[in-house]
């Protein structure tokens, strides 16, 4: 019957079927680790040239019917290196050792929406991390944290210090101007939502002019901060359009794919991890010690002669932000299964204590992964993740209104205690409308997600023979999360009267729903051992839905925290709805695992767009060749080209004219609001070119891999100014032209593999530089830097003051990193594992804002220190920094141990001593961000922001940055 199909199969594709049927032997062998002899339960086991395999069992046998004569077997399991071995006729029973894949030259990385292929063989730079190299460091808050220095062409820094996440990742420099910046996150399939919603701060701090209740500047978690690292198998980064033009007009930012961990064949294995650690500020803002009463006089005026006390000080920030709670976390997972039915089950309980008052995060989730053999070719795979986060971010951010902590903190003198009294009262601060500690203590910033990822993939092998196979796949998930924030200032906060309102709550929920759905077909046709081609179509239809609404109310009677206390009530809602639609096809074949030729493209449609129907195309083309010489210490050079475009799709509602709520003589109506729709915008279109060569060397102990990328952002979404006659102020138009070059290196060597002793080191480089060149608009600075026609889009400008007294903007530097570059180290004697991953930063710009504060408020600790010609440190600053603006901008460089843990794994024969089901035992002592070495006077040169265009960072009152330890024990049974 087998035979019958196999040749019916040929016919239909025009092939001969002679000898199809020919007779065929029986092969049983075993697959095991090399080092270990342990087996290995689900390799895959493939005779070479044909889909004809199967998969070994839960002990590592496996038994596979082959043609008569001699035969090349193919094995690969993942994290091992792919074993080759030619059978003779004579043979019917073999052992295959697979040896550890150190340097992943034979990992498959994913070229499609439902394609893959060897890395050996890729055309692009694609980045890959895997399990273990997540969890390394422990108490990581969220998974971009913990992909930091590890990647080239990766810029990743943390927004805030806060506790539960809040970080800014960019690929390959910058791709837009105004538009969105941040990258397209796609788990099993399922397109994520990483949106960042503001609590509702600005009623509390006036960050932002007008009546709005939730801005942008509020130190807002970003929601992939919500996955559990422990659940994921591994990460791929799609870095450049030819990788990730096969999701159209979302790509231009990159594309991150998670993949989850799932069951294997065999008995239920079990895994505990418990991790105790504590967090530790990094930096202080030490203040000002007062000599004498004259000197407090000098500088706060006679109201401090009666409050001075000799020989007092306070330090009000160490009060705030030294402090080291308790932090824990708990995971748990199972998984095993059968040839049917494969499962992976796990839990986890987090929570992380911040280091300012007041401030945690907490983290629970339960995620099942099943996948079920119904039949021999119908697969179904179930997907399901809760999860439930919390957290309290406190009173961090831009403030116009003296109530953060880090902007009062500067104007008040350290000899005036501001601590709690016995009595349980708090004392009122004399030199500032505001009491940090007891905003610290009373304030309310609260946050509560619940967040349900459910999806199911279908796969039918429609056909299967030797040289030919049709999958059939389908998928269907949604993203669901409901976001809870409460913010709530007492009424008796030193600042809460001044408004003559006392008391304010806010109440703000957020609702987001996206929706996936997804069909694809590929065919692999295999004619010989020599040609292999895959052709992949497939469509994709999305929807994103977020709503959000706030309620704010002053003037609490009681005091009450409800909304419903306050005698002055405002309400905010916002509703996005999306609609994507695109179809796909796509072409590899390779030419006896040599060479690769790939091309594709995607039509793409988005009710963003001005025309909702308008498909728009997106193709890519990508080669690459393995030359078959070797040269001195190289053993392999593989050259590679692509080239592709994606697109950046407008913004929501960009394309309308918006319109506002108004009263006239109590008539209510609406009035446009002073920009203009757009009814033709359109995506920004990227068009990039990426070239490189990748190497094997001293016999595959060690892989060098080099790219250069070329980048034509075209469409841009940019804002000009109408003319008054207009009606309108602005609007939002696409036009000007970007574009972004870089480089981007990676080393990886197996320096020492001995039975006793292992040592592999890996590092990584990247550059990037870019430049406007059109501009249809007037020049304009967006954070720090000034976007001009021919110039460097990360120029930095500031204020100087000419000879003459006059003021004038001046080029201060760029703020872009010259380079960036990773380093690590994985060290293994006999059951001792040391790990360490240094992350350098080479130029770049940051402000140190709090110093020109401290400055300001006569409150640096060397404000009064007498410097070499006479003059007071702080007030010379303060004083050049009043006239010149790169007196507090500084370079950004810095050398930081980001990552390092020691670990021990326990002797078989102790662990069976106390437990015989026991697996493993393994103890480990992890630290994350333990030294910075930099020359900026703020301490953390790290201040990333969500601004598409990497400015000049700043930590302006931003919450402190730390580090952290963690103690972890693993048990395995």
């Amino acid at each position: 019957m087998r035979c019958s199909s196999a040749a019916i199969a040929l016919l239909l594709s025009g092939l001969t079927a002679s000898g199809i049927c020919a007779q065929r032997r029986t092969i049983t062998g075993r697959v095991t680790d090399d080092a270990t002899k342990q087996a290995i339960s689900g390799a895959q086991i493939v005779i070479k040239g044909t889909n004809t395999g199967t998969l070994g069992k839960a002990d590592g046998s496996f038994s596979l019917a082959v043609p008569a004569g001699d035969v090349t077997l193919l094995v690969s399991f993942i994290g091992y290196k792919r074993a080759e071995l030619r059978i003779p006729a004579s043979q019917a029973t073999v052992l295959v050792p697979m040896k550890v894949d150190v340097l992943q030259v034979d990992e498959i990385v994913v070229t499609g929406q439902a394609t893959g292929i060897q890395r050996r063989n890729l055309a692009n730079a694609v980045a890959k991390v895997n399990a273990a190299e997540l969890v390394r460091s422990g108490g990581t808050a969220s998974i971009e944290q913990t992909l930091s220095g590890k990647l080239s062409g990766a810029d990743i820094q943390t927004r805030s210090g806060a506790p539960g996440g809040g970080v800014s990742v960019r690929l390959r420099g910058v791709t837009s101007i105004t538009g969105a910046s941040t990258p397209l996150y796609v788990m099993d399939g399922v397109v994520m939502s990483d949106a960042a919603i503001p609590p509702g701060l600005n009623p509390v701090t006036k960050a932002s002019t007008g009546t709005a209740i939730g801005t942008t500047q509020e130190n807002p978690v970003n929601r992939i901060a919500d996955l559990n690292p422990e659940d994921i198998e591994s990460i791929e980064v799609l870095k450049g359009a030819s990788a990730s033009a096969i999701y159209g007009s979302k790509a231009s930012n990159g594309v991150i794919l998670i993949t989850t961990k799932r069951g294997r064949v065999g008995a239920p294995q079990f895994s505990i991890t418990q991790r105790v650690g504590t967090f530790d500020l990094t930096h202080r803002l030490t203040p000002r010690r007062f000599a004498d009463v004259n000197e407090a006089v000098a500088a706060f005026g006679e109201r401090a002669r009666p409050l001075y006390t000799p020989g007092a000080f306070f330090d009000h920030d160490a009060q705030l932000a030294d402090h080291h709670p308790a932090s824990y976390e708990t995971d748990f997972s199972v998984s095993g299964g059968t040839e049917t039915t494969k499962y992976y089950a796990s839990g986890l309980n987090k929570h992380d204590g911040g280091i300012v008052l007041g401030t945690y995060a907490d983290k629970q989730s339960l995620r099942v992964n099943v996948d079920q053999l119904v039949g021999r070719k119908l697969t179904f795979s179930l997907n399901s993740d809760i999860s439930r986060t919390g957290s309290g971010r406190g009173l961090t951010g831009n403030d116009n209104d003296g109530t953060s902590f880090y902007y009062v903190l500067p104007y008040t003198p350290s000899f005036i205690d501001l601590q709690q009294r016995p009595d349980g009262s708090w004392p009122i601060n004399p030199f500032y409308n505001s009491n940090p500690l007891a905003t610290a203590s009373e304030l309310k910033n609260d946050e509560t997600v619940w967040r349900m990822v459910p999806s199911v993939k279908v796969n039918y092998d429609a056909l299967s023979s030797d040289h030919h196979t049709l999958k059939l796949i389908a998928l269907a998930g949604i993203d669901y999360f409901d976001q809870k924030n409460v913010v709530f200032s007492p009424p008796d906060l030193q600042f809460e009267p001044d408004d003559g309102l006392p008391g304010t709550s806010v109440l703000s929920y957020t609702q987001n729903l996206n929706v996936n759905l997804s069909g694809n077909a590929v065919y692999s046709w295999k004619p010989n051992a020599s040609i292999s081609a895959t052709t992949s179509v497939g469509g994709q239809y999305e929807t994103r839905d977020l709503d959000i609404s706030r309620t704010l109310a002053r003037n609490l009677i009681g005091g009450l925290q409800v909304v419903g206390a306050g005698t002055s009530i405002g309400v905010e809602e916002t509703h996005s709805r999306v609609q994507d639609y695109g179809f796909y096809a796509q072409e590899e074949a390779v030419i006896k695992e040599r060479l690769l030729l790939t091309v594709g493209g995607r039509l793409d449609a988005t009710s963003n767009d001005g025309d909702p129907k308008k498909l728009y195309f997106y193709p890519k083309a990508a080669t690459s060749y393995r030359l078959p010489f070797a040269m001195g210490p190289m053993n392999e050079l593989k050259l590679r080209g692509a080239v592709g475009e994606s697109g950046n799709q407008p913004l929501y509602g960009q394309k309308f004219t918006q319109l506002s709520p108004v009263n006239v003589t109590g008539v209510s109506g609406f009035q446009l609001q002073t920009t203009s729709g757009a009814a033709n915008i359109g995506p920004e279109r990227q068009r990039e070119i990426e070239f490189g060569a990748d190497a094997e060397l001293f016999k595959s102990r060690a892989t060098l891999e080099l790219t250069g990328y070329d980048k034509h952002i075209t469409d841009l979404l940019l804002t000009r100014n109408l003319p008054t006659s207009t009606g309108y102020t602005t609007q939002i138009f696409n036009g000007g032209v970007l574009q972004t070059r870089g480089f981007e290196g990676g080393l990886s060597i197996a320096a020492i593999e001995t039975p006793k002793f292992h040592w592999t080191t890996r590092a990584n480089i990247s550059l990037t530089r870019c430049k406007m060149l059109s501009l249809p608009v007037p020049t304009f600075r967006t954070q720090g830097v000034q976007i001009e026609a021919g110039k460097s889009c990360t120029q930095a400008t500031g204020r100087d003051t000419l000879a003459n007294g006059t003021s004038t903007t001046v080029v201060i530097g760029d703020a872009m990193p010259k380079y960036k570059f990773g380093w690590s180290n994985d060290f293994t004697y006999h059951a001792v594992k040391l790990y360490f991953l240094w992350d350098h930063q080479k130029g770049g710009l940051v402000t140190d804002a709090n110093l020109r504060e401290y400055d300001s408020g006569q409150m640096s600790a060397d404000y009064a220190v007498i410097d070499a010609n006479g003059k007071m440190h702080g007030l010379n600053r303060n004083q050049l920094g009043s006239r010149i603006w790169s007196v507090y901008t500084q370079d950004a460089s810095y050398w930081k141990l980001r990552e390092a843990s020691i670990g021990l794994d326990l002797p078989a024969s102790v662990v069976h001593r106390f437990w015989g089901s026991a697996r493993f035992v393994r103890m480990n002592l992890a630290g994350r961000n333990i030294f910075t070495f930099t020359n900026f006077t703020g301490g953390e040169p790290e201040q990333g922001s969500l601004n598409s265009i990497p400015g000049v960072g700043s930590n302006f009152v931003k919450y402190p940055a730390n580090r952290s330890f963690f103690f972890s024990v693993d048990l395995g049974f």
